[in-house]
C-alpha cells in the first residue's frame, strides 16, 4: 500500500558563512554528495539561501525510479513493481495509477513528455561477461491521465516536439536489431519502417539533442547508413573504420553523435581512442589515441574526455585538438553550468570541480559522487550530519569562490540520491520513501 504524508517542516536556520568545508564522501554509508543546480537569471546575483521546507512524502516507491513530467512526479511501486503512479509535484496528491503487464524496468521521460513510452516484454541473450537484456514491445500511456493509448512491437525513444517515436525491434535469438520504425506518439501508427539486417548499433544525429533529425546505423563491417527521421530516406551511406576488438577481454566500441558529426569511441584494457567523421560525407575528420589503461573515452559535454594513466585529457569536438590536461584525474562528468566533477578510481582520492573550457580547478570537494540530475547554476551538496544522526545536511556551494551556505537537514538519503527541479529537491530514502522538499 502506498502512503502519502503531506506536511511542512522548516529545517533552515539563518544562513551564515562557516569555514569552507569541501570534504564529501563517495558513498552514502559515510556521507553523500549531490551536485545540483538552482535556476537563476543570467548574470544576476544569486538569492540568499533561506532554508528547506518539506512539502510531502510517499512510501512504497522503488528506489532510483522517479521522473518529473510536467507538474507531476512519476514513481514505480506496487506488487512486483508493476504499478506506475503520478503525484502532484508540489502537493503530492495522487493523479492516477496504471497497472502494467510486466514489472516496469525504468521510467524514461522528459519533462515535456505528453506520451509515456514504457518498455515491456523483457528478453535476454548470452553476451560476453553476462547477458544482453532488451524489450520486445512498448506500451504508450497518456502522461496527464495514465490512460493506455497504444501498444506496439519494439522499444525506443519519443519526442514531444515532433510527435513521433523511434522504435527498434530485435531478434529474440541474438538481440540483433532487425527493424527500425518511426511511429506517431498519438496513436502508434507507423510513419516509416526499414529492415536493418546486420546492424549492430544506431545513434540519433542532430545539432539539438532534444530534436534529432537523423539516425545513423552501422553493421559489423563498418558500413554506415544515415537516415532522415522525418521520412526514412537515406541522407548518406559509406564505410568507416570499425573494430569491435574482443568484448570478452573488455574491448568496447560505440557509435556516437555530437552536434553534426559522428564518432567511433573505443575503450579497451590498454588504450582509448576516438575517431571523428563528417555526418554529411562520412569522411574522416580527425583521430586521437591514448595507449594507457584508465577511464576510457566519453562525452564531457563541451569537450570530449579521454582518461587514463592518472591523466585526464579534453579534446575539441570539432578539431580533435587538445583543449587541456589535468594530472592525477581519471574520469569526469559534466554537472551543468560549464562545470565538470572529476573522479578517480582510488576511493581515497579527492574530487574537484573544473571549468570545462579551461580545465582550471574551481573548488575542492573532497570525496563525492556524481549527481543524479542538475540544472544550470549554483550547486547543492548533501552530506552526513555530525550533530543530527540519521539526517543529511543540505549546503549550497558557490563553485567559483568555494563559499558554503548551510540550508538545513533532511531525512537520511539512500544510495539513489536526490535530484532537483524547479527548486524542489526529490530524494530517495530507506524503505521506498520519497520526499519532496522546497529549497529556499
Amino acid at each position: 500500500m502506498t502512503l502519502i504524508d503531506l506536511g511542512y517542516a522548516d529545517a533552515g536556520a539563518a544562513p551564515q558563512r562557516p569555514p569552507v568545508d569541501r570534504r564529501l564522501t563517495r558513498r552514502v554509508a559515510a556521507a553523500l554528495v549531490v551536485l545540483l543546480c538552482l535556476t537563476t537569471q543570467a548574470n544576476s546575483v544569486p538569492p540568499t539561501p533561506r532554508g528547506l521546507r518539506l512539502l510531502w512524502s510517499v512510501i512504497g516507491a522503488r528506489e532510483g525510479d522517479v521522473a518529473v513530467v510536467g507538474d507531476a512526479v512519476l514513481t514505480v511501486g506496487g506488487p512486483e513493481l508493476r504499478t506506475l503512479s503520478a503525484y502532484g509535484l508540489r502537493d503530492g496528491r495522487p493523479r492516477w495509477s496504471h497497472e502494467m503487464p510486466d514489472p516496469v524496468p525504468y521510467i524514461d521521460a522528459a519533462p515535456d513528455s505528453r506520451v509515456l513510452l514504457l518498455p515491456a516484454g523483457p528478453g535476454s541473450v548470452p553476451a560476453p561477461g553476462g547477458s544482453a537484456d532488451f524489450y520486445t514491445r512498448t506500451i504508450a500511456l497518456d502522461a496527464a491521465t495514465g490512460a493506455e493509448l497504444w501498444r506496439s512491437p519494439g522499444s525506443g525513444n519519443g519526442w514531444a516536439v515532433t510527435g513521433t517515436a523511434l522504435l527498434e525491434e530485435r531478434d529474440p535469438g541474438n538481440a540483433a536489431v532487425t527493424r527500425l520504425r518511426v511511429v506517431r506518439l498519438s496513436d502508434g501508427a507507423t510513419v516509416w519502417s526499414r529492415d536493418t539486417p546486420g546492424v549492430q548499433q544506431w545513434t540519433l544525429v542532430g545539432a539539438d539533442p532534444a530534436h534529432p533529425d537523423r539516425v545513423a546505423l552501422i553493421d559489423g563491417d563498418g558500413a554506415v547508413w544515415v537516415l532522415r527521421l522525418a521520412d526514412g530516406t537515406e541522407a548518406v551511406s559509406g564505410d568507416i573504420a570499425w573494430d569491435p576488438g574482443r568484448p570478452e577481454n573488455g574491448d568496447h566500441v560505440t557509435l556516437y553523435a555530437h552536434d553534426d558529426a559522428l564518432y567511433v569511441l573505443q575503450t579497451g584494457p590498454d588504450r582509448s581512442a576516438a575517431t571523428a567523421y563528417s555526418d554529411r560525407s562520412l569522411s574522416q575528420l580527425w583521430s586521437v589515441n591514448q595507449p594507457s589503461p584508465g577511464g576510457g573515452v566519453y562525452s564531457c559535454g563541451a569537450v570530449l574526455c579521454l582518461g587514463g594513466g592518472s591523466e585526464l585529457v579534453a579534446y575539441d569536438w570539432e578539431t580533435g585538438a587538445v583543449r587541456w590536461r589535468v594530472q592525477d584525474k581519471e574520469y569526469a562528468i559534466a554537472v551543468g553550468g560549464g562545470l565538470l566533477l572529476t573522479e578517480n578510481r582510488d576511493p581515497s582520492a579527492r574530487q574537484v570541480l573544473l571549468d570545462v573550457e579551461s580545465g582550471r580547478e574551481l573548488a575542492n570537494l573532497g570525496k563525492g559522487r556524481a549527481p543524479v540530475s542538475f540544472d544550470d547554476s549554483a550547486l547543492l551538496m548533501l552530506g552526513s550530519s555530525e550533530s543530527a544522526l540519521g539526517r543529511t545536511t543540505v549546503t549550497q556551494l558557490d563553485p567559483r569562490s568555494g563559499d558554503t551556505f548551510p540550508l538545513g537537514t533532511i531525512e537520511a538519503v539512500a544510495d539513489a540520491g536526490c535530484e532537483l527541479t524547479e527548486r524542489l529537491l526529490l530524494c530517495h530514502h530507506a524503505a521506498g520513501k520519497i520526499t519532496v522538499t522546497a529549497v529556499g
